[in-house]
Parts: structure tokens; C-alpha cells; sequence
């Protein structure tokens, strides 16, 4: 079987989806029997394809994304046709199939519709990508991949999805996110980037979605109880970033806390390990890749009762209203100050996440191509 697995920004910080086809690309090199597996790379691939062996060929003009839209369907019926690929999986969720080559079967992994689920908060790109064209192009799509039940039931709702296409596959969580000895992750911490303990982390990217400013409001009322805490914002900054910058100000909080920008997957796992606790009361999440990531390390975890992190979380991690900065606070106040809490939290953590791996994502997808391959 001839798979074509569309790649595209892996050459720029990687967010979640990002993060998800290269870990997915990695771990169907180890499903056995092994698809054929042709990476389309829409722009560099370096971090996939340098001393891996993988076969590669290019879209040309495709790096960005109206190009991959538009020019970059000429692009991946060329190279079907070229390739003589059987599937083409994109696991952008893009959908670049408008006239691709009939005989060549499309799956596209959909992670979420967060522009049909939370009205305005999404870029205008964002909001002709869900609520325009994913909802024609998915019509041509022979199979769809999400990654939760949320999503699947926000898919059938708002794109008028068949459900018998749809194929519910979870992420995985990386092996190299685990729990780290003291002297490892405070090379990071405290020698590199030189962040004081105790502190909550957040990981992801700094968006109005994401919920920032409500985190904010809630350390400021939490350090009045916990005043030894900092906060530190992991991830790049991206569309609507929430009001950051002038909520540390009215809260008289810049000395205490401390943006990283985006990290390197070296660093990341030692910001998890070294935090007292993550928060990540997310308004809306298709799966919430970073609560996994918290809880593989050991870390405890706070997030949001909403979308699909109870889902992802199970009883592991303290929920709360992401809309309620009280609620909040107290759950801040109530994790910091209880280490028997903080041993629970962290012993539901690891066992939670041990159930989800890219091993199991990869050997599921391939199960959908064998599936698809037979229509």
C-alpha cells in the first residue's frame, strides 16, 4: 500500500498539530507490517527527514497555507499521480483534495472545529478553513481521524459529517516526557533559565483561547495566600494574543512572571518536571496534548471541566470552570498547599497517561488505511 502522508509546518515551533504528524511519522515506522510511506512536504522537513531515511518529495509553493489550499491541490494530484499513491493522508486537517486524483483515497485528520465551537476566537484564515472549507471538502474525504469524542461529536454537529467515516484515535505522549531527578531538570530550570521553585507552568501557545488572562487574575488572587509562587507562560505567541501584557501590569505581577517563548523538546520536559503544578483552563481544546505531557512527567494538574479535557484527564487532575477566576484560585491555593493532594494527583497522573501512546495512534491510523485501501 502507497501512502502519501502530507507534512507541513515542521519548519517553525511546533504546536499541536504540528507536533502530532511528527509524531505520528515516527511511530509508523515501527507498526509492523509497515505502510509505504511517502512524505509530501509542503516546506522544510528537516526535522523528519535528516538522517531518517524517510522517502520525501516536495509541493512546490505550498509552504504556507493559502498556497497548500489552492496551488497545492494542483501540487498533490501531481504527485499522486507520480507517486501512484493508493491513500494521501493529511493530518493537518486542511483537506488540500478539491481535485485530487479519483482513484487515490483521502483521509484527513481533523483535530477540532474550535471556530464553530467557540465563535471569535479565531483568526479570519481560521474561520474560512472551518466554517467554509472543511465543511465542502470533508464531503470528498473518505475517511476523517479525530482525536476525541468531543471532537467527533462537534464534527458530526457542525460539518454535517457522515459518522460512519469518522474514527475517533487519541494522541500519544512522547517517551521523553517523564518524571526527571532533581539535578536533571534543575540544569534547566535554574541554571539555564534561571526560574526560581516554587512555580506553575502553562505550555502552549499564548492565544485568547487558551484562556491567559483568566490564569493571570487567578495567581494574583492565589499569591496573596501563596506568595512564594511564580508563574511561568511557556509557548509562542500567536493571533489574538490574550491582553497578557497589560493584565501582569494592573496586577503588579512582572517580577513574577516569566515568559519563555517556545522551547525545545530537550528543555520542555525539565519546565514540566520542576513545576509545582500546570495549569491549562483552556476554553476549548479538540484534545489538550499538554495536560498528557504534565501528567507523564508527574506533574499535577489543573484544567478546564469543558470540551474534550475531562475526556483526555479521566480523575486525574483537579477541574474547574475555565470562565470562574475564583474557582480558579482556590484550586491553585488547594493543589500548592497540599503535598498528600500533590502525591495523589501525581500518582493518577503517570497511570493516566501510560494509557495513551503514538505506538497505539499509529497502529489505529493504520487500521483506517487498511480500511480505506479496501473501498
Amino acid at each position: 500500500m502507497q501512502v502519501g502522508l502530507l507534512v507541513y509546518g515542521l519548519d517553525r515551533p511546533l504546536a499541536g498539530i504540528g507536533r502530532y504528524a511528527l509524531e505520528l511519522v515516527r511511530s509508523l515506522r515501527r507498526v509492523n507490517p509497515r505502510p509505504d510511506i511517502t512524505l509530501l512536504c509542503a516546506g522544510k522537513a528537516d526535522i523528519l527527514v535528516s538522517g531518517n531515511g524517510f522517502k520525501h518529495v516536495s509541493l512546490p509553493g505550498s509552504r504556507l497555507l493559502p498556497a497548500l489550499m489552492t496551488w497545492g491541490q494542483v501540487a498533490v494530484w501531481r504527485r499522486a499521480r507520480e507517486l501512484d499513491l493508493d491513500i494521501i493522508h493529511d493530518p493537518t486537517g486542511v483537506s488540500p483534495f478539491g481535485i485530487a486524483k479519483r482513484s487515490t483515497a483521502t483521509i484527513t485528520t481533523i483535530h477540532d472545529v474550535f471556530a464553530w465551537s467557540l465563535p471569535g476566537y479565531s483568526s479570519l484564515l481560521d474561520t474560512i478553513i472551518y466554517r467554509y472549507w472543511l465543511t465542502s471538502s470533508q464531503a470528498k474525504t473518505d475517511a476523517i481521524i479525530t482525536v476525541s469524542s468531543q471532537s467527533r461529536a462537534d464534527i458530526e454537529k457542525h460539518l454535517n459529517a457522515d459518522p460512519d467515516k469518522i474514527h475517533t484515535i487519541p494522541y500519544g505522549v512522547n517517551a521523553n516526557f517523564h518524571p526527571m531527578e532533581a539535578h536533571e531538570y534543575n540544569q534547566v530550570v535554574e541554571e539555564k533559565f534561571q526560574i526560581r521553585r516554587p512555580y506553575l507552568l502553562y505550555v502552549g501557545a499564548l492565544t485568547k483561547r487558551k484562556n491567559l488572562e483568566r490564569v493571570l487574575q487567578a495567581f494574583a488572587v492565589a499569591r496573596e495566600k501563596c506568595p512564594d509562587l511564580l508563574l511561568v507562560l511557556t509557548g509562542p505567541s500567536s493571533w489574538k494574543q490574550s491582553p497578557i501584557e497589560s493584565t501582569i501590569n494592573t496586577f503588579d505581577l512582572a517580577k513574577d512572571v516569566y515568559l519563555t517563548g517556545a522551547l525545545t523538546d530537550k528543555d520542555l520536559p525539565a519546565l514540566y518536571n520542576g513545576a509545582l503544578l500546570f495549569i491549562f483552563p483552556s476554553l476549548y481544546e479538540g484534545f489538550g496534548l499538554p495536560v498528557l505531557e504534565a501528567m507523564a512527567c508527574g506533574t499535577p494538574v489543573i484544567t478546564s471541566n469543558v470540551s474534550s479535557l475531562p475526556e483526555v484527564v479521566g480523575d486525574a487532575a483537579v477541574m474547574v470552570d475555565p470562565y470562574d477566576v475564583e474557582a480558579m484560585a482556590q484550586a491553585i491555593c488547594s493543589v500548592a498547599g497540599d503535598q498528600s493532594l500533590r502525591l495523589d494527583l501525581r500518582r493518577l497522573g503517570l497511570a493516566r497517561a501510560s494509557q495513551f501512546t503514538w505506538e497505539c495512534t499509529a497502529k489505529k491510523t493504520v487500521q483506517v488505511y487498511n480500511e480505506v485501501g479496501t473501498y
